[in-house]
């Protein structure tokens, strides 16, 4: 397992015309893209009316 810490980035749709962070953790997954999907998932599930996409760094 590796550790990522994931800055998840959204748009909303009332109006904002920047991105805005919405999340930001650190998650443990085989792959940086599965850490991506999980703070994706994470993200959706907390805050359904942003369009969110992630940023993924990883923790070493």
């Amino acid at each position: 397992m590796n550790r990522y810490y994931i800055s998840v980035v959204g748009w909303n749709g009332a109006g904002v015309t920047a991105p805005c962070i919405i999340i930001g953790r650190e998650f443990e997954a085989e792959t940086e893209r599965a850490a991506g999907e999980a703070a994706e998932k994470s993200a959706d599930e907390q805050f359904p009316e942003y369009a969110p996409f992630a940023v993924v760094r990883k923790v070493v």
